[in-house]
């Protein structure tokens, strides 16, 4: 008997079968996914020599699937990943001086307190982004529902490989 642990399955215990001991009929690519059985797929190594058949948990490799619940953890996975280090600096946090360029009248030009502004190159950046986390919250059942899920459909195309 193996152990099989995951953040969001707690524990999964399986056993390999030989093909003898077997009563049940293997997994076939005809079945309908989501009916919650039990299904019951073959074993190889490595070196892809059969080592048996394994039972896998319909409540885990047999859920119905369900692109919504899919697409929202696959957006929380990508969002609780990005950095979002990015900033850009306002007109307190530029260097220069804070002295007044030039007189208030008598030049014909507008009048500034400060080269800083948004509007002169080397300037500040007005409403930039700033550090900040972009994850979004979901809930623990969301999120191991759509483990289940990934691994179904997985299952179900037949591209699950169980390899000791």
């Amino acid at each position: 008997t193996a152990a099989f642990s995951d953040p969001y399955i707690k524990s999964f215990s399986f056993s390999v079968i030989s093909p003898e001991l077997l009563g049940k009929k293997v997994l076939r690519p005809d079945r309908i996914i989501g009916q919650y059985e039990d299904l019951v797929t073959r074993v190889t190594n490595f070196h892809n020599e059969d080592k048996g058949f394994m039972v896998l948990a319909g409540d885990v490799f047999d859920v119905p699937i369900r692109k919504d619940i899919v697409h929202k953890v696959v957006r929380w996975q990508l969002a609780k990943r990005q950095q979002g280090t990015h900033l850009t600096k306002t007109i307190s946090e530029v260097s220069g001086t804070g002295r007044k360029p030039y007189n208030q009248k008598g030049t014909g030009r507008a009048r500034h307190g400060t080269l800083r502004g948004p509007q002169f190159r080397g300037g500040a950046s007005m409403h930039g982004p700033k550090p900040r986390s972009h994850a979004i919250k979901l809930q623990k059942k969301v999120r191991r529902l759509g483990l289940k899920i990934a691994l179904s459909a997985r299952t179900g195309e037949g591209k699950a490989s169980f390899k000791l």
